[in-house]
Protein backbone atom coordinates (compact mmCIF):
# COMPACT_ATOMS: atom_id res chain seq x y z
CA UNK A 1 0.00 0.00 0.00
CA UNK A 2 2.90 2.37 0.78
CA UNK A 3 4.30 1.79 -2.70
CA UNK A 4 0.94 2.63 -4.28
CA UNK A 5 0.61 5.76 -2.12
CA UNK A 6 4.10 6.97 -3.12
CA UNK A 7 3.32 6.25 -6.77
CA UNK A 8 0.13 8.31 -6.58
CA UNK A 9 1.99 11.19 -4.88
CA UNK A 10 4.66 11.08 -7.60
CA UNK A 11 2.05 11.14 -10.38
CA UNK A 12 0.20 14.06 -8.76
CA UNK A 13 3.43 16.05 -8.36
CA UNK A 14 4.44 15.35 -11.96
CA UNK A 15 1.00 16.40 -13.19
CA UNK A 16 1.22 19.69 -11.25
CA UNK A 17 4.59 20.53 -12.80
CA UNK A 18 3.34 19.52 -16.27
CA UNK A 19 0.16 21.60 -15.91
CA UNK A 20 2.18 24.62 -14.82
CA UNK A 21 4.52 24.18 -17.77
CA UNK A 22 1.65 23.89 -20.24
CA UNK A 23 0.21 27.16 -18.91
CA UNK A 24 3.48 28.90 -19.74
CA UNK A 25 3.28 32.30 -21.37
CA UNK A 26 5.89 32.70 -24.09
CA UNK A 27 7.40 36.17 -24.02
CA UNK A 28 9.35 37.09 -27.16
CA UNK A 29 11.82 39.94 -27.37
CA UNK A 30 12.92 41.13 -30.81
CA UNK A 31 16.30 42.75 -31.37
CA UNK A 32 18.15 43.78 -34.50
CA UNK A 33 20.54 40.84 -34.40
CA UNK A 34 18.57 38.04 -32.77
CA UNK A 35 15.31 36.86 -31.29
CA UNK A 36 15.17 35.59 -27.72
CA UNK A 37 12.27 33.89 -26.01
CA UNK A 38 11.79 33.29 -22.32
CA UNK A 39 9.09 31.26 -20.62
CA UNK A 40 7.19 32.81 -17.73
CA UNK A 41 4.51 30.87 -15.87
CA UNK A 42 1.90 33.33 -14.61
CA UNK A 43 0.46 32.24 -11.25
CA UNK A 44 -2.55 34.56 -11.14
CA UNK A 45 -4.31 32.11 -8.83
CA UNK A 46 -1.80 33.02 -6.11
CA UNK A 47 -1.69 36.79 -6.25
CA UNK A 48 -5.38 37.17 -7.02
CA UNK A 49 -6.32 35.03 -4.02
CA UNK A 50 -3.78 36.09 -1.39
CA UNK A 51 -3.04 39.69 -2.27
CA UNK A 52 -3.27 41.68 -5.47
CA UNK A 53 -0.56 44.11 -4.39
CA UNK A 54 -0.82 47.88 -4.27
CA UNK A 55 -1.55 49.82 -7.49
CA UNK A 56 1.13 51.91 -9.18
CA UNK A 57 1.95 53.57 -12.48
CA UNK A 58 4.19 51.16 -14.38
CA UNK A 59 6.27 54.03 -15.77
CA UNK A 60 7.53 54.70 -12.23
CA UNK A 61 9.45 51.39 -12.18
CA UNK A 62 13.20 52.00 -12.38
CA UNK A 63 14.86 49.37 -10.17
CA UNK A 64 15.22 45.59 -10.01
CA UNK A 65 15.88 43.99 -6.61
CA UNK A 66 17.41 40.50 -6.38
CA UNK A 67 16.47 38.18 -3.51
CA UNK A 68 16.83 34.55 -2.50
CA UNK A 69 14.08 32.58 -0.75
CA UNK A 70 15.40 29.84 1.52
CA UNK A 71 13.86 26.50 2.32
CA UNK A 72 12.83 25.10 -1.04
CA UNK A 73 13.98 24.38 -4.57
CA UNK A 74 10.87 23.80 -6.69
CA UNK A 75 7.50 25.35 -7.47
CA UNK A 76 5.64 23.07 -5.06
CA UNK A 77 7.81 24.23 -2.14
CA UNK A 78 7.37 27.85 -3.18
CA UNK A 79 3.58 27.79 -3.43
CA UNK A 80 3.25 25.82 -0.20
CA UNK A 81 5.43 28.41 1.54
CA UNK A 82 3.36 31.32 0.18
CA UNK A 83 0.10 29.71 1.26
CA UNK A 84 1.05 28.43 4.70
CA UNK A 85 4.67 29.30 5.53
CA UNK A 86 5.92 31.52 8.33
CA UNK A 87 5.38 34.64 6.20
CA UNK A 88 1.96 33.71 4.79
CA UNK A 89 0.16 36.31 6.91
CA UNK A 90 2.50 38.98 5.56
CA UNK A 91 1.84 37.89 1.99
CA UNK A 92 -1.88 38.31 2.55
CA UNK A 93 -1.23 41.93 3.56
CA UNK A 94 0.96 42.71 0.56
CA UNK A 95 4.27 42.29 2.38
CA UNK A 96 7.02 40.16 0.88
CA UNK A 97 5.41 39.21 -2.43
CA UNK A 98 7.94 38.85 -5.27
CA UNK A 99 7.06 39.67 -8.86
CA UNK A 100 9.08 36.72 -10.12
CA UNK A 101 10.41 33.53 -8.53
CA UNK A 102 13.04 31.35 -10.20
CA UNK A 103 13.23 27.67 -9.23
CA UNK A 104 16.52 25.78 -9.21
CA UNK A 105 15.51 24.20 -12.52
CA UNK A 106 15.41 27.67 -14.07
CA UNK A 107 11.62 27.85 -14.39
CA UNK A 108 10.33 31.41 -13.92
CA UNK A 109 7.04 31.97 -12.08
CA UNK A 110 5.33 35.34 -12.04
CA UNK A 111 3.62 35.73 -8.67
CA UNK A 112 2.65 39.41 -8.86
CA UNK A 113 1.70 41.59 -11.81
CA UNK A 114 4.09 44.44 -12.56
CA UNK A 115 1.19 46.86 -12.31
CA UNK A 116 1.19 46.22 -8.55
CA UNK A 117 3.88 46.49 -5.88
CA UNK A 118 4.52 45.13 -2.40
CA UNK A 119 6.74 45.99 0.58
CA UNK A 120 9.71 43.70 0.07
CA UNK A 121 13.17 45.24 0.41
CA UNK A 122 12.87 47.01 3.77
CA UNK A 123 12.93 50.33 1.93
CA UNK A 124 9.41 51.56 2.69
CA UNK A 125 7.65 53.45 -0.10
CA UNK A 126 10.74 53.16 -2.28
CA UNK A 127 9.50 49.65 -3.11
CA UNK A 128 6.81 51.33 -5.21
CA UNK A 129 9.37 51.74 -8.02
CA UNK A 130 10.90 48.25 -7.79
CA UNK A 131 10.57 44.83 -9.39
CA UNK A 132 11.42 41.94 -7.05
CA UNK A 133 13.01 38.75 -8.39
CA UNK A 134 13.78 35.87 -6.03
CA UNK A 135 15.85 32.73 -6.58
CA UNK A 136 14.72 29.64 -4.69
CA UNK A 137 17.36 28.21 -2.36
CA UNK A 138 17.28 24.85 -0.55
CA UNK A 139 19.08 26.35 2.44
CA UNK A 140 17.07 28.35 4.97
CA UNK A 141 20.09 30.68 5.25
CA UNK A 142 20.43 31.06 1.45
CA UNK A 143 23.89 29.49 1.66
CA UNK A 144 23.45 26.87 -1.07
CA UNK A 145 24.91 27.96 -4.40
CA UNK A 146 22.41 29.23 -6.95
CA UNK A 147 22.30 26.99 -10.02
CA UNK A 148 23.59 27.81 -13.51
CA UNK A 149 20.03 27.58 -14.78
CA UNK A 150 18.90 30.14 -12.20
CA UNK A 151 21.59 32.62 -13.24
CA UNK A 152 20.70 32.09 -16.90
CA UNK A 153 16.98 32.63 -16.30
CA UNK A 154 17.64 35.63 -14.05
CA UNK A 155 19.75 37.48 -16.61
CA UNK A 156 17.40 36.59 -19.48
CA UNK A 157 14.47 37.89 -17.42
CA UNK A 158 16.32 41.13 -16.63
CA UNK A 159 17.22 41.47 -20.32
CA UNK A 160 13.56 41.07 -21.23
CA UNK A 161 12.41 43.62 -18.63
CA UNK A 162 14.97 46.20 -19.78
CA UNK A 163 14.07 45.73 -23.43
CA UNK A 164 10.34 45.71 -22.84
CA UNK A 165 10.08 49.47 -22.44
CA UNK A 166 10.67 49.84 -18.71
CA UNK A 167 13.24 52.49 -17.77
CA UNK A 168 15.39 50.38 -15.45
CA UNK A 169 18.20 52.46 -13.95
CA UNK A 170 19.47 50.18 -11.17
CA UNK A 171 19.90 46.53 -10.21
CA UNK A 172 20.48 45.95 -6.50
CA UNK A 173 20.44 43.22 -3.87
CA UNK A 174 17.90 43.14 -1.05
CA UNK A 175 20.63 43.80 1.52
CA UNK A 176 21.73 46.93 -0.35
CA UNK A 177 18.27 48.49 0.05
CA UNK A 178 17.92 47.17 3.59
CA UNK A 179 21.17 48.89 4.58
CA UNK A 180 20.46 52.08 2.63
CA UNK A 181 16.94 52.67 3.91
CA UNK A 182 16.87 50.81 7.23
CA UNK A 183 20.58 50.60 8.22
CA UNK A 184 20.42 46.84 8.58
CA UNK A 185 20.85 43.61 6.61
CA UNK A 186 19.51 40.06 6.62
CA UNK A 187 21.76 38.01 4.32
CA UNK A 188 19.71 38.30 1.12
CA UNK A 189 20.37 37.16 -1.52
CA UNK A 190 23.00 35.55 0.69
CA UNK A 191 26.29 33.68 0.35
CA UNK A 192 24.87 31.28 -2.23
CA UNK A 193 24.51 34.05 -4.81
CA UNK A 194 27.74 34.84 -6.66
CA UNK A 195 27.76 38.45 -7.82
CA UNK A 196 30.84 37.89 -10.03
CA UNK A 197 29.00 35.17 -11.93
CA UNK A 198 26.03 37.50 -12.27
CA UNK A 199 28.23 40.32 -13.61
CA UNK A 200 29.84 38.05 -16.20
CA UNK A 201 26.43 36.93 -17.48
CA UNK A 202 25.20 40.52 -17.69
CA UNK A 203 28.19 41.35 -19.88
CA UNK A 204 27.75 38.19 -21.94
CA UNK A 205 24.15 39.22 -22.64
CA UNK A 206 25.23 42.74 -23.67
CA UNK A 207 23.63 44.38 -20.64
CA UNK A 208 25.88 47.34 -19.93
CA UNK A 209 26.37 48.42 -16.32
CA UNK A 210 28.55 50.28 -13.87
CA UNK A 211 29.18 48.79 -10.45
CA UNK A 212 28.48 51.53 -7.90
CA UNK A 213 28.75 49.64 -4.61
CA UNK A 214 28.52 46.02 -3.48
CA UNK A 215 25.14 44.71 -4.67
CA UNK A 216 24.44 47.92 -6.58
CA UNK A 217 24.68 48.47 -10.35
CA UNK A 218 23.77 51.34 -12.60
CA UNK A 219 22.20 50.12 -15.85
CA UNK A 220 23.50 51.88 -18.98
CA UNK A 221 20.77 52.09 -21.60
Amino acid sequence: MNIIKKLIEFILKFWQEYRDYKSTVIVVKNTVEKIKAIEIIDKKDLYSKYHKGFPRNIIDIDEIVIHCTGGGNDSESLFRYIKSGERSEGYKKGIGFYHYNICQTGLIYQTLTLEKWSFNSDSGWHDKCTIHISLMNSSFTNSEKSTKKQYKSLVELIDHIINDGLQIKRIVGHDYNFNKYSQNKKGCPGAGFNWKTFEKLLSKNDIEFNKIFEQSYEVIV
